[in-house]
């Protein structure tokens, strides 16, 4: 979340949980794990001026009830990870939901 947010790109990645932008202090801070998130698409939210002002955050396309005590590493498993279309389609949710942010902050609703 951090990357995307002071980066301002697309994360996209199958296994969160061995990615090198990982935190899991931070993970366990913001929300306690109970079930293992394998893949996951970070959009960056924009301003019109190309300001991030939020992330949108998708986790877990398929089923997963693993635990991340099983040590099981998911490219083993195969798992349905984000592709192009649904990075696409999270790229255009995020710019309107970018825009209808602006929108309550400038007109204070």
């Amino acid at each position: 979340l951090g990357f995307c947010l002071t980066s301002g790109d697309v994360l996209n990645v199958k296994d969160a949980h061995v990615h090198a932008q990982f935190d899991p202090a931070v993970d366990e801070a913001v929300e306690p794990l109970h079930e293992r998130q394998p893949s996951m698409c970070l959009v960056p939210l924009k301003d019109h001026f190309g300001r991030v002002i939020g992330v949108l955050q998708a986790t877990s396309k398929g089923e997963s009830h693993l635990q991340p005590t099983l040590g099981v590493t998911l490219e083993a498993l195969d798992l349905p990870t984000f592709n192009e279309q649904d990075e696409e389609f999270l790229v255009m949710v995020a710019g309107r939901l970018a825009s209808q942010l602006e929108a309550v902050e400038f007109h204070g609703r």
